[in-house]
């Protein structure tokens, strides 16, 4: 299983791209197999969900990524159990994490208090959040809603292409 994602294609990067670098590194954690003390099958998997996370990190052009996935699918389809490695991938690319709640309201209503002089809620003596807190929160959570997007558009041409999807 070592170099499989290598030769699952003839187009490989150049060694100065960001590709090849996290082609590489998918191929050592896929290489440290001896280094994990658990039965074969369940070591194979562990390392190809690692694998699959070290991808979907990585800074890559959806293409990138979509060719690196499809090329680990076929290393997982080589596995001892060859359905829980895939189902490991897919697992992995799923987008159904919740979302931090709207809390819209809640940040409009301590406007409302901060310009009124209140440092806290009269009615629960709450402290107020700030606007950088505020600013803070809503910039998470549209990073949490872009990348939720992003792996939906992954998610769906990852499943297009995969003639056993």
């Amino acid at each position: 299983m070592t170099n499989q994602i290598l030769r699952g294609s003839t187009k490989s990067p150049p060694p100065d791209t960001p590709g090849s670098e996290v082609e590489q590194r998918v191929a050592r954690i896929l290489a440290s197999a001896g280094e994990i003390s658990l039965p074969r099958e369940v070591r194979e998997v562990t390392l190809i969900q690692a694998a699959t996370l070290a991808i979907i990190e990585a800074d890559l052009g959806i293409g990138d990524e979509v060719e690196l996935l499809l090329r680990l699918l076929q290393t997982a389809r080589a596995a001892q159990l060859p359905q829980v490695a895939i189902e490991a991938i897919l697992n992995m690319t799923r987008v159904d994490r919740p979302l931090p709640e709207d809390r819209d309201f809640e940040f409009g209503a301590a406007r409302r208090l901060h310009s009124l002089g209140y440092a806290g809620c009269p009615t629960c003596l709450r402290p107020l959040p700030s606007e950088a807190e505020m600013k803070d929160y809503r910039t998470r959570r549209d990073a949490l809603l872009a990348e939720g997007a992003r792996r939906r558009d992954l998610r769906s041409r990852f499943h297009r292409d995969d003639p056993d999807g």
